[in-house]
């Protein structure tokens, strides 16, 4: 009801179970430094800047403007990003991630790079 009548209380609009916006900077911040890891193995943005919001931003180097990815689901699951952060098994990280919930996919994520960093 717009308008109420005169004497009658305005009904609250529905509030959403949790704030989605706050769930995801939470997430990004407290998985930034797995997340760092894959930009920089993904992306090759090795001496650029990394920031961590609601949205995951780069500097893929000195004079670029700054990139945008906009969740870190958008980063985990580019067929890019994945094949050269981990090569041809990007592909196989990425089903095994999509199985997975939201806490064990970002720590699944970090174990993965921290295998891969063993190869380098």
């Amino acid at each position: 009801m717009l308008y109420p009548k005169f004497g009658q209380k305005k009904e609250k609009p529905a509030k959403a179970p949790y704030d989605f916006i706050m769930d995801e900077k939470r997430r990004n911040w407290e998985n930034r430094e797995t997340y760092e890891r894959l930009m920089r193995r993904g992306l090759g943005c090795k001496n650029g800047t990394v920031v961590f919001s609601h949205h995951l931003v780069f500097t893929p180097g000195e004079g670029q403007p700054p990139q945008e990815i906009p969740a870190a689901d958008t980063l985990i699951f580019s067929p890019t990003i994945m094949r050269n952060a981990f090569g041809e098994a990007g592909t196989q990280i990425r089903a095994h991630l999509a199985t997975l919930d939201l806490c064990e996919r970002d720590a699944a994520l970090k174990r993965y790079l921290d295998d891969a960093d063993v190869y380098l």
